[in-house]
C-alpha cells in the first residue's frame, strides 16, 4: 500500500493540479469570450443575411461572395473554437486518466491519522500509567521498610517478653 501511495503522489505531482486548474481557468475565461464572439457574429449573420434577401437579384448576386465570406470566415473561427476548446478538455482528461483514483489513498491517511491519535492518547495514557506505577512503586517501598521496621519491632517485642519472662520466673 505504501508503495501504491508513493506512485499515486508522484502522479498527483505529475498532474500538477493547480497549473491544471489555472490553465482550465484561463480555458473557462477563453470559452466564455468565444461564446460572446459566436453570439455576436451569428447577430452579425443574421442581419446581413436578412439585409441580403431584401436585395435585388442582382444585387445579390454581387454582394453574395461577400456574405458567403462571411459565412465561412465564422465556420472557421467556431471551427478553430471548436478545437481548442476540445483540445483543452482532451488533455485534462488525459492528464486525470494517467492519475489513479485519490480517494483510497486520502482514506488511507484519514485511517493513519485516526491511528495516529489512537496513539497519541495511549501514549499520554501510558505516561500517566507510569507516573501512578512510579508513585505506588514508591509506596511500596515504603510499605516495605515500614514492614521490616514492623518486623524488626516485633523481634525486638517478643526478645523483651521472653527477657520478662524469665525475669518474672526468676524472681
Amino acid at each position: 500500500m505504501d508503495n501504491g501511495i508513493k506512485q499515486a503522489a508522484e502522479s498527483w505531482k505529475e498532474l500538477n493540479l493547480q497549473l491544471l486548474l489555472q490553465r482550465l481557468d484561463q480555458g473557462s475565461l477563453d470559452i466564455i469570450a468565444n461564446q460572446k464572439e459566436s453570439l455576436i457574429a451569428r447577430k452579425s449573420l443574421a442581419e446581413q443575411t436578412k439585409g441580403f434577401r431584401k436585395l435585388s437579384d442582382e444585387q445579390k448576386i454581387r454582394d453574395f461572395k461577400k456574405l458567403f465570406k462571411e459565412y465561412q470566415t465564422e465556420i472557421d473561427n467556431l471551427t478553430k473554437r471548436m478545437k481548442s476548446s476540445e483540445k483543452l478538455l482532451l488533455d485534462v482528461f488525459e492528464k486525470l486518466q494517467k492519475a489513479p483514483d485519490p480517494h483510497p489513498f486520502i482514506q488511507r491517511l484519514v485511517d493513519v491519522q485516526i491511528s495516529n491519535e489512537r496513539v497519541a492518547a495511549l501514549e499520554s495514557d501510558n505516561a500517566r500509567l507510569k507516573s501512578e506505577v512510579a508513585a505506588l512503586a514508591v509506596e511500596n517501598k515504603k510499605l516495605r521498610s515500614q514492614e521490616s521496621r514492623a518486623t524488626q519491632l516485633q523481634q525486638q517485642l517478643e526478645s523483651v517478653n521472653s527477657k520478662m519472662q524469665e525475669l518474672v520466673k526468676t524472681q
